[in-house]
């Protein structure tokens, strides 16, 4: 069976070429005149590595996770206590 994007994700969640996912910020459409140009300006930002999971799910095939993150975090400690030692 052919495996398909959550509509829901697809309308809300934006998909860079790196395979990062950026999100657009709340209360962007109304109450303009109260809010600072940069304020308007900034609409997107990146999603949380926690939420990453379930929209992997969501989004199959489209949304990558940097699998080398924790392993380098290892190294490098293992790496510091080698030379303490």
């Amino acid at each position: 069976m052919k495996q398909k994007t959550h509509s829901g994700c697809k309308k809300r969640f934006k998909v860079r070429k790196s395979g990062s996912v950026a999100v657009g910020k709340a209360a962007d459409k109304h109450l303009l005149q109260n809010k600072s140009k940069r304020q308007k300006k900034t609409t997107e930002m990146p999603v949380n590595p926690t939420r990453m999971r379930a929209l992997r799910r969501m989004m199959p095939g489209k949304v990558k996770i940097n699998t080398n993150y924790n392993e380098k975090n290892v190294s490098n400690e293992e790496t510091k206590e080698n030379a303490k030692a």
